[in-house]
């Protein structure tokens, strides 16, 4: 039955990727970008000038917030390249919830969001669900 239900949700996605809507939906102002840097009010601002986002690369606000919850620690990050997504707007911003083992991380959960406010929300949510599980154990 598992192998029938996953078999049907891949059909349905491999049909959903060959109608129009998909292949001319509309275009957004940031489409036509390589590149992502945050501007003075942490809008994102689109760029093809690799320089230009190595140069914001040095800027430390790119680390949006980071927090250890007990044995995990929790990472928000401008990342200022898309990830390819089925989304329309490009997820530029990451948080990801690593577990420390003393001498590695191992990822344990991670999200992509498209704007400043997404990814600060998607940080607290994280750090949300880290807690339950450090109250959990």
């Amino acid at each position: 039955m598992l192998f029938r239900e996953r078999f049907l949700q891949a059909k349905n996605l491999c049909a959903s990727l060959t109608r129009p809507e998909f292949f001319f939906r509309k275009v957004t102002h940031m489409d036509r970008f390589m590149y992502y840097v945050l501007d003075e009010d942490n809008n994102v601002r689109g760029t093809n000038d690799v320089a230009e986002w190595g140069r914001f690369f040095e800027d430390k606000r790119r680390i949006l917030k980071q927090e250890q919850v007990g044995p995990y620690w929790v990472s928000t990050v401008f990342l200022g390249i898309p990830h390819l997504s089925l989304r329309e707007a490009p997820q530029i911003f990451e948080s990801m919830a690593f577990e420390a083992d003393g001498r590695a991380r191992n990822e344990v959960d991670c999200e992509r969001y498209s704007t400043y406010a997404e990814a600060i929300a998607g940080h607290e949510r994280m750090v949300q669900a880290m807690r339950g599980r450090v109250a959990s154990n």
